[in-house]
């Protein structure tokens, strides 16, 4: 996978500041160094220049040494001792001082280069153009960096979505077959119990003809334990059959069966009316759609999406209680791709979880309560359309869940 940085801007401007107490000496010197490509500063005192180095990212600074009240030393120690000007280089200029502890001073001070008038022009000038240089490339250089950050981030992004996708497609395999074998002798089994829960409730009609005796009595007794037995393993093997409903739809997400052209908004409408009269129980409802064009996807597929997200959102205000609770529900288009956001003001989820909440049976719910397959399914079925799903959230805070499909889905899972 390449990586793309945009091309550098056109070259800018660079700023450098010119310090010195008399005016004369500073017309000079602007005179000598102006171009386009710099944007001189010219101050006359250490106090004024302390100050622009507060408003500006300045590539290089010259100094007169001796001016009154704070002097070039002083001020380079100032400088030097503030983190966000401690590495501008300073060029000292002094038409006196020319001694070696004078020099030792000022390189102490932190001094880059010493010269003294009368300024050679073209020496000034070359040694101005090498810091406008540097400051330029180190410039340069962090452009590049954030560029290769930000591509680095992307990378990472892409690679934990394949990885994602790679464990859902061997684990959709892994489950798909679980939930194939399971099917047959459990549609067995819960055809017999049926038949047996049937027959025993006849029995139960027909002994109530007979006499009411003790003995009659128990068989009674007996019977309908035995009918209140069944009842239970039918529905422990209902919930089985349920949980296989799960597995087999977590399996099968290929995208390809029965897709036709679909209006995301109506499919969101369709699930707020479903989902409309829990959502009144805990929560005022904002809707926001935007005008979208429809998209070649599976209706009931996505439409499982959504309810799932909007259910998760319901069950998370759940236990907040607040009369100020509010579910969101916005779609828009972004970059050729349809949005959709479902946000919630719940209970939010722990950073720990976050990693997690994508991964099959994977769930925070009392046991009984739900598989943890989910969030999973949705997103397998987002991404056998070349989409993406992602979380923001923050714990008594809320959840944000957001949607992306792109216009033209991709061929194949």
């Amino acid at each position: 996978m390449g990586v793309s940085i945009a091309p550098a801007p056109a070259k800018m401007a660079v700023d450098i500041l010119l310090v010195d107490d008399r005016r004369e000496n500073l017309f000079a010197l602007e005179n000598l160094l102006g171009s386009d490509s710099l944007a001189i500063t010219s101050v006359n005192s250490g106090q004024d220049a302390l100050r622009q180095l507060l408003l500006k990212e300045f590539a290089l600074v010259i100094m007169d040494v001796q001016m009154p009240g704070m002097d070039g030393y002083e001020t380079a120690e100032l400088m030097r001792s503030n983190s966000k000007t401690n590495h501008i280089p300073i060029i000292f200029v002094s038409a006196v001082n020319k001694d070696e502890h004078h020099l030792f001073r000022g390189y102490d001070s932190g001094a880059v280069d010493y010269l003294f008038k009368p300024i050679e022009p073209k020496i000034l000038i070359s040694k101005t153009r090498v810091f406008v240089d540097l400051f330029r490339q180190r410039k340069e250089l962090e452009r590049t960096s954030l560029a290769l950050e930000k591509s680095l981030a992307e990378i990472r992004s892409k690679d934990e979505q394949l990885r994602q996708k790679q464990k859902l497609e061997a684990i959709g395999k892994l489950v798909g077959g679980v939930a194939h074998e399971i099917r047959n002798p459990l549609s067995f089994m819960l055809s017999h119990l049926r038949r047996a829960a049937k027959g025993s409730q006849s029995i139960i009609e027909l002994t109530k003809s007979f006499k009411d005796d003790e003995q009659y009595a128990e068989i009674i007794k007996k019977i309908t334990a035995i009918h209140e037995g069944m009842e239970i393993a039918i529905d422990g093997a209902n919930r089985i059959s349920k949980i296989v409903q799960d597995l087999s739809r977590f399996a099968r997400t290929d995208r390809n069966e029965n897709t036709r052209h679909v209006s995301i908004n109506d499919v969101l409408r369709k699930v707020v009316n479903l989902a409309r009269h829990d959502i009144r129980i805990f929560a005022t409802l904002h809707e926001e759609y935007a005008e979208l064009p429809s998209i070649s996807v599976n209706e009931s597929k996505l439409f499982q999406v959504f309810l799932n997200l909007l259910t998760n959102a319901i069950h998370s205000l759940k236990y907040t209680q607040s009369e100020s609770n509010e579910i969101s529900i916005r779609s828009w288009l972004e970059d050729a791709q349809v949005m959709v956001a479902i946000r919630d003001t719940g209970c939010g989820i722990p950073e720990e979880n976050l990693s997690k909440i994508f991964d099959p049976f994977f769930t925070t719910k009392d046991v009984g309560e739900g598989t943890g397959l989910g969030l999973a399914t949705c997103f397998g079925i987002v991404h056998s359309y070349g989409g993406g799903i992602r979380v923001e959230s923050k714990v008594n805070v809320g959840s944000r869940f957001v949607v992306n499909l792109p216009l033209h889905p991709e061929r194949g899972n």
